[in-house]
């Protein structure tokens, strides 16, 4: 689930337990999510934007290898 950043449309940003789907999406429209849309990130060496803060790359993992 993603915390602080969302990476990538379509992460979960939050989650709702309830007793039934009634009360869930009831439940659901009590959510706020706040986003601040950013520039699209196209070539990861030139980006001045960091998905990974902490990371001195654009990327977790680098792999070069056969599929």
């Amino acid at each position: 689930m993603a915390q602080e950043r969302v990476r990538f449309f379509g992460a979960t940003c939050g989650c709702v337990v309830a007793e039934s789907k009634a009360e869930a999406l009831e439940a659901g429209e009590c959510l706020e999510i706040e986003f601040e849309e950013i520039p699209a990130v196209t070539d990861l060496q030139k980006t001045q934007f960091r998905m990974h803060p902490d990371s001195a790359m654009n990327f977790r993992k680098y792999w070069s290898g056969k599929n």
